[in-house]
Parts: C-alpha cells; sequence; structure tokens
C-alpha cells in the first residue's frame, strides 16, 4: 500500500503559477474498506475535496452545509471527505465511526501519508478543492473556505464552493479561485 501511494505521489504533476493540476489520487475509503480515487463519476463535471478532521470545531459546524452542497449538486459532481490529519485520535476507526455519525453519504478517505494534502496543498480544515478534469490530469479551479460564516451556517453573506461549483458546471469561468480559510491546521506528518 505504501509503495503504490508512493508511486502516485511520484506520478503528481504540481504545476504553473495561475492553476494547480494533479493526477488521480487513490486513497482508502473507510466508509467501505476500499480504496476510492479522487476524480469526478461518469459523467460528472468536477469532483470536490474537502479536507475535513474529526476534532476541528469548526469542522462540526459544516456537516449540515456539506450534505446540503452534496444533495444540490451531487449528480454532477462527485465530492469527497479528506482526513490527513497523522495524529492517533483521527485514526481510521474513529473516521468510520464520525461518518456514521455524520450520516453523510460519500466517500471519507484515509490520507495518513498526506499524499491528497500535498499535492492538493492544503493546509487547514475545512477546506475544499473543486477539481475540473482537464485531459488526463485535475486541475484546481477554486481552493479555500466553503463560505464566509465558519460558525453560523444560516448566516452566510458568500457561499464560495457553491458560486464556484455552479459557474463551473454552468461552462462560465470561476470567479473567486482562492478563498482564506478559517479553521484548525493540518499538522504535517513528523
Amino acid at each position: 500500500m505504501k509503495k503504490h501511494l508512493l508511486s502516485i505521489f511520484c506520478a503528481l504533476a504540481i504545476s504553473t503559477a495561475n492553476c494547480q493540476s494533479t493526477a488521480t489520487i487513490e486513497l482508502l475509503n473507510v466508509a467501505d474498506d476500499k480504496i476510492t480515487s479522487i476524480k469526478p463519476c461518469a459523467g460528472c463535471k468536477a469532483a470536490v475535496a474537502i479536507f475535513i478532521s474529526i476534532g476541528c470545531p469548526y469542522d462540526q459546524h459544516y456537516q449540515e452545509r456539506i450534505k446540503t452542497l452534496v444533495e444540490k449538486f451531487g449528480s454532477s459532481v462527485s465530492f469527497f471527505l479528506v482526513n490527513s490529519n497523522p495524529e492517533p485520535s483521527e485514526n481510521e476507526v474513529k473516521m468510520k465511526e464520525a461518518l456514521a455519525s455524520w450520516a453523510l453519504n460519500i466517500p471519507y478517505l484515509s490520507d495518513k501519508n498526506q499524499t491528497a494534502m500535498l499535492a492538493l496543498n492544503a493546509k487547514r480544515t475545512p477546506e475544499a478543492v473543486l477539481l475540473k478534469p482537464t485531459g488526463n490530469v485535475l486541475k484546481t479551479v477554486y481552493q479555500g473556505a466553503i463560505d464566509d460564516n465558519p460558525q453560523v451556517h444560516h448566516d452566510t453573506g458568500k457561499d464560495f464552493l457553491r458560486d464556484a461549483i455552479e459557474e463551473l458546471i454552468s461552462g462560465k469561468p470561476v470567479k473567486v479561485a482562492t478563498e482564506r480559510v478559517i479553521g484548525c491546521s493540518i499538522r504535517r506528518k513528523g
């Protein structure tokens, strides 16, 4: 498994000053214990990787918002939760328990080697990365906060991720490519 992840990491294409591109990343999905690729499903126009933590209090405020996004865009966009935190309290057993309590029916990927974190340049949770397929790679078209209110879901002024997804699936350029994430830092493996 480690060799497999290392080969994927080595194959990643990290890019240009204006955007970031990556080859497909494969990680263990704790929901079904199968290796899952971060990529759009057949017929989908994009994929969203949301870096999330069990222990970050900000992440807890986003469970319903993530469900709403999945319900609204799930037929056009593939969603993935990614946990890159190396702490023992964030292990795969705890991840599986957390996913059951969140009642989210999307893959929850274990990134304990931090392959996805490094490839997608994620630094905080909850951090969203909207990926558009371009040839054989995925291009990052939005990265950052899900919205502008990390604590009160019914009082958001700007829904950055939702807006970026709507622009992308309607064929328009994404107006806001990045937005600062307020949340918890992802600690790098030591």
